[in-house]
């Protein structure tokens, strides 16, 4: 009798214990932190957003789980652009956090950054078009510095780790042309003015990595070149309408002169 006590207390309080290690666990992961994490250098390379939980984590799925709850409750266009943006800011973090030190993880972190982002432009289509116009402002501005963090990285990352970083670098300006594009051509020219001085500076970091490229692999480019040099154009043509490249091109000489 007294055995089978035991045996029925000790089965208890194993399930007890268990019961106590998935509820921190789920604290642990559902209670949301954020910090402002920010670069000392560049006051675009920051996002408020601080993981529990990285992609090397056993654990990980748990955070998708959770990040499909939040996209049910999100019950609106709006809330729904709004929490992908989110969830977007957080692939990126995951993103800078791991390759670094795993860069044969690269090409499979910056896919799912990238599905966010392609994710991302198919809900803004769907905001009504009078809400459209704060979205793809505000979308403008993150994919900057999403370009600014990534440039971070790239020049961190060993070369294993380059290609997906490359391939996350071309698909952010690809979301930041599809957020201008969505609204009508007035908006865009306000929007592109907007954000000008950031995109200006963007521009000039792509241009310095470019040259640290060309320096390490002493062959005056390389196909990283090339797919920097490649977006940092389409930075360029994609100023605003009234200003032009070709005056872009003069304030940036202005400021690299300063």
């Amino acid at each position: 009798m007294r055995n089978e006590m035991k045996s029925a207390f000790g089965g208890k309080s194993k399930l007890i214990i268990l019961a106590a290690l998935i509820l921190a666990l789920c604290v642990f992961v559902f209670v949301p932190v954020k910090v402002v994490a920010r670069e000392a250098t560049d006051n675009l390379g920051q996002i408020d957003y601080a993981p529990r939980l990285l992609p090397t984590s056993p654990f990980y799925f748990l955070k998708g789980i959770k990040e499909n709850f939040e996209l049910i409750l999100a019950n609106t266009p709006e809330k729904k652009v709004a929490k992908r943006m989110e969830i977007a800011n957080r692939r990126l973090v995951e993103l800078k956090a791991v390759v670094e030190e795993k860069p044969e993880l690269a090409e499979k972190l910056a896919g799912r950054y990238e599905q966010q982002l392609e994710l991302l432009g198919q809900e803004v289509e769907q905001v009504a078009e009078d809400k459209r116009e704060e979205f793809a402002e505000h979308l403008s501005e993150v994919t900057l510095k999403h370009q600014s963090i990534l440039l971070d990285v790239y020049q961190k990352v060993p070369e294993q780790g380059k290609k997906g970083i490359e391939n996350a670098i071309e698909k952010s300006i690809n979301g930041y042309q599809r957020a201008i594009e969505s609204v009508s051509e007035e908006k865009q020219v306000q929007i592109k003015e907007k954000v000008l001085e950031r995109k200006m500076e963007v521009i000039q970091k792509m241009e310095r990595t470019e040259e640290r490229v060309r320096q390490e692999v002493k062959e005056g480019g390389g196909e990283g070149v090339e797919v920097l040099q490649r977006v940092r154009e389409q930075l360029r043509e994609s100023a605003p309408l009234k200003t032009g490249v070709e005056e872009v091109n003069v304030q940036l000489k202005q400021i690299q002169g300063q």
